[in-house]
């Protein structure tokens, strides 16, 4: 906003991006965002049957994690 004569203000448009979230709009950022919409795209949210992926899961190696490791 610019006041140009007493009384008279001229409202100029414009974007605004907040320090914080500049970085989204850098190239390569918004290239990986872009790629993961389309992921999302291909790949929709489905129903889980939690008794099929136990059943998996339990059939795989486990991992260790680090809280478990002695030290």
């Amino acid at each position: 906003m610019m006041r140009h004569e007493e009384g008279a203000v001229i409202i100029q448009a414009g974007d605004f991006i907040p320090d914080s979230e500049r970085w989204l709009h850098a190239p390569e950022i918004k290239a990986k965002i872009e790629e993961s919409l389309e992921w999302m795209r291909q790949n929709p949210p489905c129903e889980t049957d939690l008794n099929e992926l136990e059943e998996r899961l339990a059939g795989a190696p486990r991992k260790r994690s680090d809280s478990a490791r002695s030290k």
